[in-house]
């Protein structure tokens, strides 16, 4: 009588954790350089505060505030892209050895046009808010 389940000595039945490790450098650089560059950007930026301030043309000062429904509505649409980034990146790092390195070329596009998506939106809601107080004109009189 056989048993059901047959163990063999020479099955490695450890866990890959390749795929894993694979995506938290992935996004750990992606994090690091997109963080560096904010940093190098305000740079020149730290310490204004002591600073006297510029005298302005505007008596009063612009805020660009952001409604709480539009908060929510930008908060809900980052939820459920970013879902849909996890579930198809989730994917394709259980299957990484079957699909080999021929995987990664479609895996790069995803990643390529999911962050080309954010920069737009996010430029596209920076040009809304800011159109909103000069009544969509973008330039000064």
């Amino acid at each position: 009588m056989l048993p059901l389940i047959q163990i063999h000595p020479n099955i490695n039945n450890t866990p890959d954790y390749f795929p894993v490790i694979l995506q938290l450098l992935v996004v750990t650089t992606i994090v690091a350089v997109l963080a560096g560059f904010g940093l190098l950007k305000n740079r020149g930026e730290v310490g204004t505060a002591e600073k006297e301030p510029e005298p302005t043309k505007s008596p009063q000062p612009i805020s660009y505030k952001i409604a709480d429904s539009e908060k929510g509505l930008i908060a809900a649409g980052a939820f459920v892209s970013l879902g849909i980034a996890l579930v198809f990146l989730f994917s394709y790092a259980v299957n990484l050895k079957k699909l080999g390195w021929h995987g990664v070329v479609p895996v790069a596009v995803f990643i390529l046009m999911m962050s080309c998506g954010y920069f737009y939106a996010i430029k596209k809601i920076g040009r809304d808010m800011k159109g909103e107080q000069n009544n969509g004109l973008n330039h000064e009189k």
